[in-house]
């Protein structure tokens, strides 16, 4: 089998394939088949050994164990399937023809980095452009860097300074490298142990990471939490340091949709001067809080708490383990270049802060919790 490291998980285990530089999460059983599978037992004696373990039919077994196998070369985990190509387009992801081309340069500024940005496709600006919307300036002054992003007609191309960094057909995947180059403009030691898809607040020197999927109510939640005296880092992206562990600040605005624009009115009444920055059929604005508190600095991790919002729930912070985490990471969405044993440190990194499900009906509540963090 090719090379994979396994780390426990309290009942289970995480593993890294590093064919696909994918995470797997595997329960005891599964994971007795990787080992054995490891070790070079075929199918036949797994199943004889799995008979006397777990007290089942040499039959029951072997069916199991099939089934297992074949799930598992069906998400590439085994050897059997083809390996996800890099130059494979994702399902949702915007295909890079030509027929949207467009010249377009803005300029933007963020503490310490003054920076431009070329779109040659009129899709990849909108997509990229409303989360660096609220840092654009006027086209004077001194340039630190150069960045542009567009299209060959078959592969999203990203450059930095001249040097192109990526070649991808994945839209989404453009977009990340070209906010990775914007990161390493800002922090030029950084090295990426993780971007999570999280809101980053401060709080007593400390970070505490509020991850969510799109549209469940992060960044609404983050500017009450801003207005109540938090410091700001992101709205949006989570930035772990591979040799400090810390989180470094991204402090691009906080992007609000319409439906949160009555919620936050009072904490933000520059919002309603704003314009819309997003053509999508949902307006969008982003906003940079006058008088917040901007953190600019690294700081170590004190929390994880996934944010749940409902009008009839409960108020309450419950544990949660190091699988349920890492669950609840996949399906807020997370990025790791997972590099020698990056899944390892960033299992170590995770360990040690606060990990909760953060369930809340209003607001108010949801302060209220992440001030008993």
């Amino acid at each position: 089998m090719e090379a994979i490291r396994t780390y426990p998980l309290e009942e289970n285990y995480l593993v890294h394939s590093a064919r696909d530089n994918k995470l797997y999460i595997l329960n005891e059983t599964g994971y007795f088949l990787l080992m054995r599978m490891r070790a070079g037992a075929s199918a036949p004696e797994i199943a004889r050994e799995a008979t006397e373990a777990y007290a089942t039919s040499e039959e029951t077994a072997r069916a199991d164990i099939d089934r297992i196998l074949e799930e598992w070369r069906r998400i590439g985990l085994m050897p059997g399937a083809q390996a996800p190509s890099r130059l494979e387009a994702k399902p949702g992801s915007i295909p890079p023809n030509r027929l949207d081309a467009v010249d377009v340069v803005r300029h933007y500024r963020l503490p310490g980095f003054r920076f431009s940005v070329r779109y040659r496709h009129g899709a990849m600006e909108r997509l990229c452009h409303p989360r660096l919307s609220a840092m654009e300036t006027g086209a004077s002054g001194r340039i630190d860097s150069e960045l542009a992003i567009g299209s060959d007609g078959a592969l999203w191309r990203v450059t930095v300074d001249g040097r192109e960094t990526c070649a991808t057909p994945c839209s989404n995947e453009a977009k990340v490298e070209l906010m990775i180059a914007v990161l390493k403009g800002c922090h030029p030691k950084l090295e990426i142990l993780a971007l999570i898809h999280a809101a980053v607040v401060e709080r007593n020197g400390k970070a505490v990471l509020l991850p969510a999927p799109s549209r469940h109510g992060k960044s609404t939640l983050t500017s009450a939490l801003v207005d109540a005296g938090y410091g700001f880092l992101s709205d949006d992206m989570a930035v772990l340091d591979l040799h400090t562990g810390r989180v470094f600040p991204f402090p691009l605005g906080l992007s609000l949709r319409a439906g949160s624009w009555p919620l936050v009115q009072g904490m933000f009444p520059e919002l309603g001067a704003l314009p819309p920055v997003s053509p999508s059929d949902e307006a969008l604005k982003v906003v940079v809080p006058q008088g917040a508190r901007v953190v600019c600095e690294p700081l170590p991790l004190a929390a994880v708490a996934f944010p749940v919002h409902g009008p009839e729930r409960p108020s309450a912070l419950r544990p949660l383990s190091m699988t349920e985490l890492m669950v609840q990471l996949s399906a807020a969405g997370f990025w790791a270049p997972l590099h020698e044993d990056g899944a390892g440190r960033l299992l170590d990194l995770l360990r040690a802060p606060r990990r909760f499900r953060l369930e809340y009906s209003s607001l108010e509540a949801a302060v209220k919790l992440v001030g008993r963090i």
